[in-house]
C-alpha cells in the first residue's frame, strides 16, 4: 500500500518478518534470498534479532535490507525475544520464521498472511518439508504433523497436542492479537503452543496452510532429542497442554510409534528401526522426566539444559 501526503510517498508496511539468529551458518543466505524475493502486493520489512553470533551470520544479513538488532546471549528467550522483535515491528501482520527455514517459493509470504484478512483468524502456520539430508524419523514426524491437507482449528477444550499445534518455525499472527496475548516468557520452549492454546480458548481460529511451505528439519542426536523433549515436557506441563498419564496420550503415542515402524519397514529404512526405537524412547522418557521436572534435582536440571 502506498499513501501520498504533501507530495511525499509514505510506504505502509503490511507484514513484519521476524527472525531470531545465532550462528546461523552459510545456509542462512538462502533463507534471506528467498525472503527478499517474495512476490507480495504489500510492503514488508525484515527484522532480525541476533543473540551473539560468532560466525558470518551478521555479514550475510548486512547484504540485505535487514533491520538488525543485537542482544547479549544471556538475554535470549524463545518467548521473550520474539516479543522484543514484535515490539519493534511496523506491520499489521507478524511473520515468524527460524534462521534454518527456507521458503519453498516466492508466494510463501502471501500464502501465510492472506488468511489473516479474516478477523476471525488469529494465526496461520505453514508446512514444514524435510531437507534432503533429513533422517527417516524426522521425515515421518513432519509427514504426521504437517500434512498436505489444509486444516482449520477452532476452540479446543481437550487441549490435545495435535489440536493446538502451532509452530513459529513458520507462522504468522495478527499484531493486534499478539498485543493481547503475547508470548509466554516464563517457559523454556513451546511458547507457540501456549499462545495457540490461549487464542483458541477465546474462540479465534488458527489455520494450517500447507501452501505456505518451508524446507526445515533437524537430525538430532540422542542426547539432543532427549534434552529437547525434556524441555517440551516441562513447558507443556506448565501451560496445561496435556496430562502425560492420560489414556488418550498413551494411545496416541503407541499409534505414532507403530505407524513410524511401518513407515520405516516399507520405505527402505529397515536398518534404521533399532536406532528409531532408541530415539523414540529418548523422546518419551525425556518428556516424562520433563513433566516431573519439579522433582528433578537442580544439578541434574542444569545438565539437561539446552
Amino acid at each position: 500500500m502506498v499513501v501520498e501526503t504533501f507530495n511525499e510517498v509514505i510506504r505502509v508496511i503490511k507484514a513484519s518478518i521476524i527472525i531470531l539468529t545465532k550462528n546461523a551458518g552459510d545456509g542462512f543466505e538462502r533463507t534471506l534470498e528467498m525472503i527478499f524475493s517474495q512476490k507480495y502486493d504489500e510492503e514488508y520489512e525484515v527484522i532480525m534479532i541476533d543473540s551473539g553470533s560468532k560466525d558470518n551470520t551478521l555479514t550475510i544479513a548486512k547484504k540485505y535490507p535487514t533491520k538488525i538488532y543485537e542482544i547479549p546471549p544471556e538475554e535470549f528467550g524463545h518467548g521473550k525475544t520474539r516479543n522484543f522483535g514484535a515490539s519493534l515491528s511496523k506491520g499489521n501482520y507478524l511473520v515468524f520464521i527460524t534462521q534454518d527455514a527456507v521458503p519453498i517459493n516466492n508466494k510463501w509470504l502471501e500464502s501465510i498472511t492472506k488468511p489473516l484478512s479474516d478477523s476471525r483468524v488469529a494465526g496461520v502456520f505453514g508446512k514444514q518439508i524435510p531437507k534432503e539430508n533429513a533422517n527417516p524419523m524426522e521425515r515421518f514426524f513432519l509427514s504426521q504433523f504437517y500434512p498436505e491437507r489444509r486444516k482449520i482449528r477452532y476452540s479446543s477444550q481437550n487441549l490435545k497436542i495435535n489440536e493446538i499445534l502451532f509452530s513459529d518455525v513458520n507462522s504468522a499472527i495478527r499484531k493486534d492479537i499478539w498485543k493481547r496475548y503475547k508470548f509466554n516468557e516464563n517457559i523454556p520452549i513451546a511458547e507457540d503452543y501456549d499462545i495457540a492454546k490461549r487464542i483458541l480458548a477465546d474462540n479465534y481460529i488458527i489455520i494450517y496452510e500447507p501452501n505456505a511451505g518451508v524446507y526445515h528439519s533437524h537430525n538430532y542426536s540422542l542426547k539432543t532429542v532427549f534434552k529437547r523433549f525434556y524441555h517440551s515436557g516441562v513447558s507443556l506441563k506448565e501451560i496445561g497442554i496435556f496430562e502425560f498419564n492420560s489414556p488418550d496420550f498413551i494411545i496416541e503415542g503407541l499409534r505414532y510409534f507403530m505407524e513410524e515402524m511401518n513407515f520405516l519397514f516399507h520405505n527402505g529404512y529397515k536398518k534404521w528401526i533399532p536406532y528409531a526405537i532408541i530415539y523414540d524412547f529418548c523422546k518419551f522418557f525425556g518428556m516424562f522426566l520433563g513433566k516431573k521436572g519439579r522433582y528433578v534435582p537442580t544439578i541434574i536440571k542444569k545438565k539437561l539444559s539446552l
